[in-house]
C-alpha cells in the first residue's frame, strides 16, 4: 500500500470516485483541473494498492495553515481503514512540516464523516448556515497541530 501525490493519470479515477462518493464534489472535470493550476497552492494525494487508487484527498496549504476540501474511499473499499491510514499520513506530514492548523467543513446532515474528522480530533467551531447548492448547513471543523 502507497501513499503518494496525484500523478495526471490519476485524474479520471479520482473524478469516478467522487462521483460515486461526494454530492456536490469539486473533483468533478469542470473544477480539479482549475484548481489545481490555481495559486491555491492545492495537493492530491492517493492512497493506491497494486496500481488500484483506494482513496484520495485534496488539501490546499495557505501559510502555516491547511485545508481539506474533500476525502473519499472507493465505494467497494468502505469500512477496511484506507480513510484512516490516509487521514494520519496527511496529519504526520503536516505536523512535519509545520502546519499549525487543519480546517475543513462537511454537511451537517453526514453523521459519518463528522464521527471520522472527531475521531481524529477535529472539533466543530461554527456553522455555516446554507453553505451548500442544495441549502443544507457546512459544519466547520479546525484541528490544532502545533501550539
Amino acid at each position: 500500500m502507497t501513499i503518494r501525490r496525484m500523478k495526471a493519470s490519476d485524474i479520471g479515477a479520482i473524478q469516478a470516485m467522487a462521483k460515486d462518493r461526494i454530492l456536490g464534489s469539486s473533483t468533478l472535470e469542470t473544477t480539479l483541473s482549475p484548481l489545481l493550476a490555481s495559486a491555491a497552492n492545492p495537493e492530491v494525494w492517493v492512497l493506491e494498492e497494486n496500481s488500484v487508487i483506494l482513496a484520495y484527498l485534496i488539501l490546499r496549504l495557505e501559510g502555516t495553515e491547511e485545508e481539506i476540501d474533500e476525502i473519499a474511499v472507493s465505494k467497494n473499499e468502505d469500512r477496511k481503514g484506507y480513510g484512516s491510514r490516509l487521514m494520519n499520513a496527511i496529519l504526520r506530514k503536516a505536523e512535519e512540516t509545520g502546519v499549525r492548523k487543519m480546517f475543513l467543513e462537511v454537511r451537517r446532515s453526514n453523521a459519518p464523516a463528522i464521527a471520522f474528522y472527531e475521531s481524529f480530533g477535529f472539533q466543530c467551531y461554527r456553522t455555516r448556515l446554507h453553505y451548500y447548492s442544495d441549502g443544507e448547513d457546512a459544519l466547520c471543523y479546525e484541528k490544532e497541530l502545533i501550539q
